[in-house]
């Protein structure tokens, strides 16, 4: 696991953070050894938190996160199973290297919505539609 700053040590560097802030799950209780499922299991429960959190302003949420995210994040909400083992790492395997989605919810109905955004890749990462990507 790796060691992070107490947020007082980054006031004292000069970043302007809340130290105040409680996170919404402790490093304790993160998990290195996690399964697949239980990955789209907590990322389920964290994306649920932060919309429930933000409600009363309309439930608009900007998650910005890395490799097979925009899936984990989506998943569930969009009331599918999460990925076998197997699934996952083809997954991972194509996701852009910056994908960009949106998922809105219509009364109680979450769906992918197309960008119209670019991806960018690098290297063998394939430039896909994130959005076709989530609908398998």
């Amino acid at each position: 696991m790796p060691k992070w700053y107490a947020p007082q040590q980054y006031q004292q560097l000069g970043f302007p953070v809340e130290v105040n802030y409680r996170n919404v799950m402790s490093r304790e209780e993160l998990d290195i050894g996690e399964s697949v499922r239980q990955h789209y299991e907590r990322q389920d429960a964290m994306i649920r938190h932060f919309l429930d959190y933000t409600q009363t302003a309309g439930g608009n949420v900007l998650v910005v996160a890395h490799a097979a995210s925009v899936d984990t994040c989506t998943r569930l909400l969009l009331g599918k199973p999460p990925r076998s083992d197997q699934d996952f790492i083809k997954l991972v395997r194509q996701v852009p290297y910056c994908g960009v989605a949106i998922c809105e919810c219509d009364q109680g109905h979450w769906e992918v919505k197309d960008t119209g955004h670019l991806t960018m890749t690098h290297h063998y990462n394939k430039s896909n539609n994130v959005a076709s990507l989530l609908l398998d």
